[in-house]
């Protein structure tokens, strides 16, 4: 833990009765913005081949290409909302 190598020598945690509720609470957040980053990243690659598809259905006339666009545009758009951390 970063924070036992802040203390003096000879001092540690358990000295300090250190609950381990903020630890777990630390590990959390940690675990959270992983997530977020991995929710953020998917978002902008959806993006990015609802960006290509948009480029594709310009070319090819179609329903088909309109319905992976737009799906595409709504799956990408709250990935990146909950990636960013906007709820």
């Amino acid at each position: 833990m970063a924070i036992q190598n802040e203390l003096k020598h000879g001092v540690n945690l358990t000295d300090l009765k250190w609950p381990s509720a903020i630890q777990d609470g630390i590990n959390g957040i940690k675990l959270a913005s992983n997530v977020m980053f991995i929710l953020y990243c998917i978002g902008i690659a959806a993006a990015g081949i609802a960006l290509l598809g948009a480029f594709v259905g310009i070319f090819a006339a179609g329903r088909f290409g309109a319905m992976v666009n737009s799906m595409l545009a709504f799956v990408s758009l709250p990935l990146r909302r909950i990636g960013c951390g906007f709820d």
